[in-house]
């Protein structure tokens, strides 16, 4: 098996404040007991709770409970993927001409995985527009490869090669 290239925690986003993971609370009032007293329609996300819901749960935050983190999803969000766009466009050669990522397997193969349409680019480093009549969701073929399994597109010259001149996401923070 191959390792994870970390690529596929760009493809989705998991908000625990939907309990979809979690819909009767079970695992939160086993797990996390400082909330087990709120009504499950505020068990996964306490800081929306009214001060009356929290008081009748014993819950304080701030001091039972602590304050969210990331006080803004949403905000944090747009940060995180301005950076990742940042970074992408500086490593144009990791994207193939569709804008999906290109990543070299330990064979020396390379191969196109999966990319969200919000982080593909074009050639030129802009954010690429999705598919007419398309909301982005199109199929992508596993493999990027034209004729004896060699890739193409603007990554093709990666193939068994690793570049040492790209940045770390932290710089783009």
């Amino acid at each position: 098996a191959l390792p994870i290239s970390g690529i596929d925690q760009w493809n989705f986003v998991l908000s625990p404040e939907t309990g979809s993971q979690d819909p009767s609370g079970g695992y939160v009032r086993k797990w996390v007991p400082e909330l087990a007293g709120l009504p499950t329609k505020h068990l996964h996300a306490p800081w929306k709770a009214p001060a009356a819901t929290l008081s009748a749960a014993g819950v304080e935050l701030g001091a039972t409970y602590p304050h969210r983190i990331v006080p803004d999803l949403p905000a944090a969000r747009r940060i995180t993927v301005a950076a990742l766009l940042r970074m992408r466009a500086s490593s144009l050669d990791f994207n193939d001409a569709g804008g999906y990522d290109l990543i070299t397997l330990p064979t020396g193969e390379t191969t196109r995985v999966f990319t969200k349409q919000e982080f593909r680019l074009t050639a030129s480093g802009l954010p690429k527009p999705p598919p007419n009549g398309s909301r982005g969701r199109g199929s992508a073929r596993s493999r990027h490869t034209s004729g004896g399994g060699r890739a193409s597109g603007r990554g093709a010259q990666l193939q068994g090669k690793v570049s040492t001149g790209q940045k770390k996401i932290s710089s783009f923070f």
